[in-house]
């Protein structure tokens, strides 16, 4: 029997052997297991290579092909698939039981308005038939995909490393008779490419799948570890839910944190919702990965973050879509915002309705309503400011709009956009700007409109009309920008025609009139003919390239007649780092030039300048001070700031010639810029001054007091901080060589004469003087030593004669004047000199009487009737004060013939005054002041 058995079972498994190395059967059979399953599946499969073995009931299938018979262009192919047929089930069911394994599937499918195409092929996949076959598929398992949709144009491609397993499970006992289908997707690896650019890199994870016999719906639970390269490139995000009749939740969070970012879930009222919150860089940055736009990438949101909390009905009856979206500290085209959200108000019929709002603390300053229709696909946007807007105000909170000059007043920035089914755009707006000074500056409105790629603006203001054409693909830029006012065009930019993204053109002065000072707009020398010619190129939106180049006119600068003749630089800006560049500066003057070879200057995020890098050269430029000063210097300069720092101004200038006819110190001089270029460019900056000042060859100074040659060579530092100026500081010396000093018909040649300015001590320099002559038959000498506060100052003669009678040589000419009875005398000989010995004024009256009535309210009679000095009497005092260069003063005891003091000041230029005194003890004093101001 045993022999028997064993002659039995050898010669079943020899015919087995030979039956299935029988192609005929090998053919009868795979087809009969392909057609099944292709009708099962309602797809065709095309193998290259079948093999069969009928020893473990397995059909090996070769580089498969695999279509959907309802979308042909759903298809997916296989390197190697595996069939096992489960024969005890075909014998006790009579249906064979298929355990399905396909190895290394390559798939390509289409995205439309259903879904994706290979989604519903899968379902039927899995599926349990509708109607009785002799096939059931127990089991399928894929490993390793490369799959590609197409979503639109654009390919999306995932490359997984795992296996997708869907099964059915035994029946659960007698209560539930039929079986159960679970699944799961295991990730080792997964990498996602949309077009050539990677958004998931090396994802892990694991998914159950099960399907609820009673219900008939899917559930799932997963944890995946995804690293979404578009939303940050160094970070990792978990996925983690449950959604199922127990719970319906899934959450995204940050790797390593326990707060979830998002949240979806579904609330027992049958709304489907999602929380959470994104920061705003990560929304940006998948905005701009999806639509390859390089503008948005660059956008700096700062610590800006989106705020989620929207509802969506799961049931046809209930309400509809509501909820919030909104952005929090929010800075877009220079105005800030706390809040910006979008409460969605109602959702009926597919037509969205929400009001929008951006608030700055607790206060509304923009409003606007948006409508859309998800059926037409078709809405509108309406918007305007519910508040003051200014650059200053827009950033710190503030309502200070003195900083801008500029301002937007409430509801004065409308703008109305609609969206037409064809997903053209069109709608008007209307801008009102306001001058903090002069009230409005610039009222605009007009419309806009889409047309194929390009985007059509026009619009006018008060003063004209301009049309501005925008070109939309392969990006944003201009095509051409005109205005005209009063039938002359003012601006004309537009591309070259062999180069679509160069914008050439001119820029005329009389467009930017409007907006200038009075007495601004007249420093502008040539009419109308002046322009600004511009090349811009606009290849790189983020990083632009141009010039500018200043035709036809003349610019003048106040006080000074040098001209500005000509005006040019290459620019340069990055806008991601808020770097603006010019290249090759040249300011050209009628004498001298100006110029540098780059200038850096950044900016913050608020728009605020950071840091500056401007290195200058002045070569050979002349300055000329209201005619008074006149000087050719050359040096450099270097404006340096860096972040969080003050302005530093550094650098070297010298004086090449330069001529002093007068002080230009004197009364009513001022320094820098008061007038229009001082409001137009205002100083609000903290900046800090170190430069040193020498001189090639000395300067000639010829006033009326003063004749001689200087050389200098000092060091100014200045500080002004918190708009607070400080005084210079000064270190050097001046050196005074070869020159005179006038002491009214009278001079004394400088022999010697250095004035050292000690830091920290502007107003207080060392003085170190000597000068001499002869005045008739005496030799003068006046020496001046010390500090200018404290100075020692000696008069010496050769013969000698007293202190008096050196002063009244000096005044008079005559060691025999006497300032009690001679006073008046010396003032009348002297008068042209000491009143009016300006070069502009000319004396007319050659009396001492009829000099001194026509300036007579200059003249002062005080009575004093206390006797102060206790010798009794009255006393008077005569003070004489012509103009602002001659101050005299009698003090007389009319009782007393001896009590006489008397003063006279001499201011020789703001700098030098020389004073004489007479007390009332007969002791004569003499001083010689020297100051110096900036």
């Amino acid at each position: 029997m045993y022999r028997l058995f064993l002659a039995l079972l050898v010669g079943f498994f020899v015919a087995l052997w030979i039956v299935q190395n029988n192609p005929l059967v090998e053919q009868k059979i795979s087809s009969s297991v392909l057609s099944a399953l292709n009708k099962a599946w309602g797809a065709s499969i095309h193998v290259k290579r079948v093999r069969l073995n009928l020893f473990t009931c397995t059909l090996f299938l070769e580089q498969g092909i695999i279509v959907d018979n309802d979308k042909q262009t759903t298809q997916w192919s296989f390197d190697r698939a595996r069939i096992y047929i489960s024969p005890f089930a075909y014998w006790y069911k009579k249906k064979a039981h298929l355990y399905i394994t396909i190895d290394n599937v390559t798939a390509s499918t289409g995205v439309c308005s259903d879904g994706i195409d290979v989604v519903g092929h899968v379902k039927k996949i899995i599926r349990p038939p509708i109607e009785k076959q002799p096939i059931s598929l127990r089991s399928i398992m894929l490993r390793n995909f490369d799959v590609t949709a197409l979503v639109g144009s654009t390919p999306v491609r995932v490359l997984l490393h795992g296996f997708l397993e869907f099964k059915k499970t035994d029946p659960l006992g007698d209560y539930v008779k039929k079986s159960s289908r679970v699944g799961t997707l295991a990730i080792t690896n997964m990498d996602v490419f949309v077009g050539q650019r990677i958004c998931i890199k090396q994802a892990r994870g694991l998914c159950h799948f099960k399907k609820n016999v009673l219900t008939h719906r899917w559930g799932f639970t997963c944890e995946h570890e995804i690293p979404f390269c578009i939303l940050d490139p160094v970070k990792s995000f978990i996925v983690k839910g449950q959604w199922d009749d127990a719970l319906k939740e899934v959450q995204l969070k940050e790797s390593g944190s326990d707060a979830p970012l998002l949240t979806c879930s579904v609330l027992k009222d049958a709304y489907l919702s999602l929380k959470g919150s994104l920061a705003a860089s990560r929304l940006v940055a998948l905005y701009s990965f999806l639509t390859e736009s390089t503008y948005c990438s660059t956008i700096n949101v700062n610590e800006c973050y989106s705020i989620i909390d929207v509802r969506y009905p799961l049931q046809p009856v209930g309400g509809g879509v509501s909820g919030l979206l909104g952005l929090r500290k929010v800075s877009f085209a220079g105005t800030f915002f706390d809040a910006f959200d979008c409460t969605i108000t109602s959702c009926e019929q597919g037509i969205v309705r929400a009001a929008l709002s951006g608030s700055r603390d607790g206060k509304m300053i923009a409003s606007g309503a948006l409508v859309w229709d998800f059926m037409q696909h078709q809405g509108s946007l309406v918007a305007k400011n519910a508040a003051p807007i200014s650059s200053k105000e827009a950033h710190s909170g503030t309502s200070n709009a003195m900083v801008s000059g500029v301002v937007i007043k409430p509801e004065q920035c409308k703008i109305a956009l609609h969206v037409s089914k064809d997903g053209g755009v069109h709608g008007n707006y209307a801008l009102a700007v306001a001058h903090v000074y002069k009230g409005i500056a610039l009222s605009t409105q007009g419309s806009f409109e889409q047309r194929n790629k390009e985007f059509l603006i026009q619009g006018k203001t008060g003063a004209g009309t301009y049309h501005a054409t925008l070109a939309l693909d392969p990006h944003l830029h201009i095509r051409s920008i005109d205005y005209c006012e009063q039938d002359q065009r003012v601006i004309d930019l537009a591309v070259d025609e062999q180069d679509d993204y160069t914008l050439r053109g001119n820029i005329y002065f009389s467009c930017f009139r409007s907006f200038l000072d009075q007495s601004m707009s007249r420093l502008m020398l040539g009419g109308d003919k002046v322009c600004m010619h511009v090349t811009l190129d606009q290849k790189d939106l983020m990083h632009m390239r141009g010039s500018c180049v200043l035709h036809g006119g003349k610019i003048y600068i106040p006080d000074t007649r040098n001209l500005i003749e000509g005006c040019s630089t290459a620019f340069e800006y990055d806008y991601a780092q808020r770097l603006f560049m010019l290249n090759n500066f040249m300011l050209t003057f009628c004498k001298g030039s100006i110029d540098s070879q780059r200038v850096t200057l950044r900016f913050d995020d608020a728009w605020n300048l950071s840091m500056v890098h401007a290195p200058f050269s002045i070569n050979n430029l002349f300055i000329n001070w209201k005619r008074d000063f006149f000087g050719v210097f050359y040096g450099n300069f270097l404006f340096n700031k860096l972040p969080d720092n003050d302005m530093h101004v550094t650098g070297l200038a010298v004086v090449k010639k330069a001529l002093l006819k007068d002080n230009i110190f004197s009364q009513g001089a001022s320094i820098g810029f008061s007038g229009a270029v001082g409001r137009v460019l205002p100083i609000k900056e903290n900046i800090k001054v170190d430069v040193r000042i020498i001189s090639e060859q000395p300067i000639k100074a010829r006033t009326d007091t003063l004749e001689t040659y200087a050389s200098l060579d000092l060091r100014v530092r200045y500080a002004q901080g918190n708009n607070v100026m400080q005084l210079p500081s000064i270190a050097g010396t001046v050196s005074l060589d070869r020159g005179q000093l006038k002491f009214l018909r009278n001079t004394l040649t400088i022999e010697y004469g250095k004035i050292h300015f000690i830091e920290n001590q502007f107003n207080d320099p060392m003085i170190d003087l000597i000068a001499s002559n002869r005045i008739n038959k005496y030799i003068v000498t006046l020496q001046a030593t010390g500090s200018l506060e404290k100075p020692t100052i000696m008069l010496e003669s050769n013969p000698a004669l007293t202190e008096e009678q050196v002063v009244g040589l000096l005044l008079s000419g005559s060691e025999n004047a006497r300032l009690q009875t001679d006073l008046f005398a010396m003032l009348e000989q002297n008068l042209h000199n000491i009143v009016l010995g300006s070069k502009d004024k000319l004396p007319k009256a050659t009396t001492f009487l009829q000099t001194l009535t026509r300036p007579f309210k200059y003249v002062q009679i005080t009575p004093d009737f206390t006797d102060q000095s206790g010798r009794g009497g009255i006393k008077g005092t005569l003070s004489v004060n012509v103009s602002d260069q001659v101050y005299a003063q009698i003090q007389k005891n009319f009782n007393l013939q001896e009590d006489f003091s008397a003063q006279v000041e001499y201011f020789l230029a703001d700098d030098v005054s020389l004073k004489a005194v007479k007390d009332q003890r007969g002791e004569l004093g003499a001083e010689v002041e020297v100051r110096l101001k900036f």
